[in-house]
């Protein structure tokens, strides 16, 4: 009895959570992440400020770049500004071998993760001086800010091939 009860409790506090695992809204298919793209740009980090605290970032930071190459989108008078996480320890910025690993080949991952809510990505950091693939749009995607050092990377080279496949 006493091994009864120990699983109707375990199973309906599994219930409780929000989601076990994250559906595919951190992870949308790369054509629907570049036709909802509102600017597409290769951009260098150039510097970061200090700014208002927001949710989640443990030091809360505005990035900077200075645009690279327009893929989608027009250039606003200023240059490209992103609310992250100045706190650069952990983090995960690599370029995945050019997106050439199998995980980041398929297009549907990218370098940031889930937090744990299930519908949120951490605050993005950036390293100074590196470049990346900036897909600026309304939904938030694991793989909005890639880092992509070369033209030759494969995660440029494939948005570059679905823009012009699907005239976006």
């Amino acid at each position: 009895m006493r091994h009864l009860l120990s699983c109707i409790l375990l199973a309906y506090s599994a219930s409780s959570y929000p989601c076990s695992v994250p559906d595919n809204q951190l992870a949308k298919n790369p054509v629907d992440l570049v036709s909802g793209a509102t600017q597409i740009v290769w951009a260098k980090a150039t510097s970061m400020s200090e700014t208002q605290p927001f949710k989640y970032a443990k030091s809360p930071v505005l990035y900077t770049f200075e645009i690279e190459e327009i893929l989608k989108g027009s250039l606003n008078t200023e240059s490209p500004k992103i609310k992250g996480d100045g706190d650069q320890s952990g983090l995960w910025d690599t370029t995945f071998s050019n997106h050439s690993e199998p995980i980041f080949a398929t297009g549907y991952n990218g370098r940031i993760g889930n937090i744990g809510d299930c519908v949120t990505t951490p605050p993005p950091a950036f390293k100074l001086g590196q470049r990346y693939l900036l897909i600026i749009g309304k939904e938030v995607d694991s793989k909005m800010y890639e880092r992509v050092d070369t033209k030759d990377d494969e995660r440029y080279q494939k948005v570059r091939s679905l823009l012009s496949q699907n005239g976006i």
